[in-house]
């Protein structure tokens, strides 16, 4: 679990028996359902599945170009 979705869920690393794989997936689910993103975090969530989808069919392309075409696409 990343610690951005434990800050935004409030939740506390788990130190008991771990849960089934079912239950736990389940209650991340829910949890994750009551999450509010900000502008900048959607921006950047945004511009990270852009580079994840692009990269695979050109490595050549960077983070900063889709940065760049990003920034520049928000400012038209």
């Amino acid at each position: 679990m990343s610690k951005w979705f434990r800050i935004k869920t409030g939740l506390k690393p788990e130190r008991e028996k771990p849960m089934s794989k079912e239950l736990t997936l389940s209650r991340l689910i829910e949890l994750s359902r009551a999450v509010k993103m900000t502008d900048e975090e959607w921006e950047e969530q945004r511009r990270g599945f852009v580079f994840g989808n692009v990269a695979i069919e050109n490595p050549n392309v960077t983070r900063e170009m889709v940065d760049k075409a990003a920034g520049a696409i928000k400012g038209r």
